[in-house]
């Protein structure tokens, strides 16, 4: 790793009255004496100005890039102040931020003035945050400047980002070995399978190689040699070069795949992905290719890559504690309203919030957002039985054994007619390689086994309108686009291994057709990423629910009622804005299904 050096820290005195010179002292490689007394007489006032200067102008500190905060101290007092020491202290204090602080300045006498130049450096293992520097400038007898605060951002190391676009069976009866011509692989066959992948990362990515391997001894591999003929390979992996790839551009290359009469097959075939730079970021190992017996492979979908971020503003000010006091506004919906609101006595709701996943990763704040939903259910809304699970609460059985129409554990509790049912969800929705269906997913459950682990939101839908409720609320906060809930802290993940699997319809669900008492709040649109609300430790779709239900939905018409329209709206605005907001430039959009003139609460 290339290890920025920094040869000092710059200071210029201007000693106004008493000198129109100037004098530049490089650490400590030059010494300077001063004669006086620090004894205390008339107090200094410190007073500065501050500038955050980055090299590449984009207001932000990069990876690898160095920066100064440039210091402008102006001593506005009648007596002279002694030993004076500038610190710069970061709120993270991790090793891959240094700031060579700690200056001390003998004396700044009256309307003097001293530019001090503090050099940071990022090194390339900083990660893409915000960062808070606290500047402090203390003096002998405690006549001390107030502190100030420099809020800027810190990007991580430009990289590639290789992934599976998806796949192409290709037939020619005079050259592969071809059984069914239909664009399917089937037992017997050998046919060329062609692979394209994108880069979708910030640059290019490098001498780029493949590695096809198969982990099953009756399914073979092979390639096409020099003469075009096709050589197999048996439990040997294929390898070969893809070469350069560059930022938002897609290559392919072919295998040859060949599964025998005797194969054992659940769901996909045991084909797995490598990819390999010389950038040494970027590739992916041993990512399973979304190929199944008889099913067509997924098709190519490449991904729209963001647009470069905007500069965005560095915030340079006392410490009017700005994190804090954001943070301390958005926990405000912590503090759950009782609005004394009763519904009818037989209201039942279903909470759940899966976040810890054994076998993929994490939908982060999914527990937190079942917790204040069950809260805002009993307290807000009024509804009388709340049923909250999460985590180790859930097994692989659980959406079957809860939500089956005729015997599941929830049946017994619906009066046909008279309960108003509400059914909450956070965790995430999986769609298949064919796009044809989202599941939620439980905690235990492995993709391989999804059509059987998973819980299909049709069927799920199909089950609530089953049961004969009064009215069905539904909610769920999860992403459907076959991603992980990310965030600022939370990077997006291929729950597939691969982006190739995509909702193709935006009617997925179909419960509710018949059933005008059916409503759906969802968080986002199939296609679209749901995300995380670091600040407010809840999902973004769930903070603003809370937020709404707490009063500010109630708008159109301001009558102490918040209404399911109202709330739709609301959602609509709040999440869409706060997502671009928040995740630069990003889209999130909230979908409502149902009656918009339903009450759901009457405020105080």
């Amino acid at each position: 790793m290339q290890k920025i050096i920094l040869l000092g820290i710059f200071v210029v005195i201007n000693y106004g009255a008493f000198s129109q010179k100037t004098k530049e002292i490089k650490g400590t490689s030059e010494a300077i004496t001063f004669r006086f007394n620090p004894e205390p007489g008339l107090p200094p006032n410190l007073k500065s100005e501050l500038t955050f200067f980055e090299t590449d102008g984009d207001n932000c500190l990069n990876a690898g890039e160095s920066a100064e905060i440039r210091l402008k101290i102006i001593n506005e007092g009648k007596g002279p102040a002694y030993k004076v020491k500038v610190y710069v202290k970061d709120n993270i204090g991790d090793s891959t931020l240094t700031i060579e602080d700690g200056i001390e300045l003998p004396c700044i006498f009256p309307r003097q003035v001293v530019n001090v130049r503090v050099p940071i450096s990022a090194s390339e293992k900083v990660k893409s945050t915000e960062r808070k520097l606290i500047v402090s400038v203390t003096e002998k007898n405690n006549y001390n400047m107030d502190n100030a605060e420099i809020i800027f951002e810190t990007v991580e190391l430009k990289k590639p980002k290789l992934f599976f676009a998806g796949a192409e069976i290709i037939e020619n009866i005079n050259i592969h070995t071809i059984i069914k011509d239909d664009g399917k692989i089937q037992k017997g066959e050998a046919v060329e399978t062609k692979i394209t992948i994108q880069n979708i990362g910030e640059t290019i990515s490098k001498e780029t190689k493949f590695l096809i391997a198969s982990k099953d001894k009756n399914l073979s591999l092979g390639f096409y040699n020099t003469d075009r003929k096709i050589e197999m390979v048996k439990m040997e992996p294929v390898e070969g070069i893809i070469g350069d790839i560059d930022v938002n551009k897609t290559m392919s290359f072919s295998v040859i795949v060949s599964p025998n009469k005797i194969i054992q097959q659940d769901s996909l075939l045991p084909l797995y992905l490598s990819l390999f730079n010389s950038n040494g970021h970027g590739g992916c190992e041993n990512i399973q290719i979304p190929l199944a017996l008889d099913m067509s492979p997924p098709s190519i979908q490449t991904k729209k890559i963001k647009p470069q971020k905007k500069k965005k503003e560095i915030i340079i000010s006392n410490p009017d504690k700005i994190t804090e006091i954001k943070k301390a506004k958005l926990d405000e919906v912590n503090i759950v309203p009782d609005y004394q609101f009763k519904r009818n006595s037989h209201s039942l709701a279903i909470v759940i919030g899966i976040e810890k996943y054994k076998h993929i990763p994490i939908a982060p704040y999914a527990t937190k957002d079942a917790e204040i939903i069950s809260e805002y259910f009993k307290k807000a809304l009024g509804i009388e039985t709340v049923l909250t699970f999460t985590d180790n609460q859930i097994d692989k059985t659980f959406f079957r054994d809860k939500f089956n129409s005729v015997n599941g554990d929830i049946k017994g509790l619906i009066r046909p007619g008279e309960t108003d049912l509400f059914v909450f969800y956070s965790g995430h929705g999986i769609p298949p390689p064919d796009g044809d269906e989202v599941f939620l997913f439980p905690p235990q459950g492995k993709i391989k086994h999804l059509s059987t682990h998973g819980y299909g939101i049709s069927i799920l839908c199909s089950e609530l309108n089953a049961l004969g409720a009064k009215s069905v609320t539904l909610f769920m906060d999860a992403c459907f686009s076959g991603s992980s809930r990310t965030s600022k802290q939370h990077k997006e993940t291929y729950l597939l291994g691969s982006k190739g699997a995509e909702i193709k319809s935006n009617n997925i669900m179909q419960g509710w057709e018949d059933n005008e008492d059916f409503i759906v709040f969802s968080s986002s649109r199939f296609n679209q990423l749901s995300f995380g609300y670091d600040l407010a430790e809840k999902g973004m779709f769930t903070h603003f629910i809370c937020a709404g239900l707490k009063g500010a939905a109630d708008l159109n018409p301001k009558d102490n009622k918040i209404t399911t329209g109202e709330l739709a709206d609301y959602l609509l605005e709040k999440v869409t804005d706060t997502a671009r907001k928040e995740i630069d430039g990003a889209e999130q959009t909230p979908r409502f299904h149902g009656k918009r003139d339903v009450v759901l609460l009457k405020l105080k």
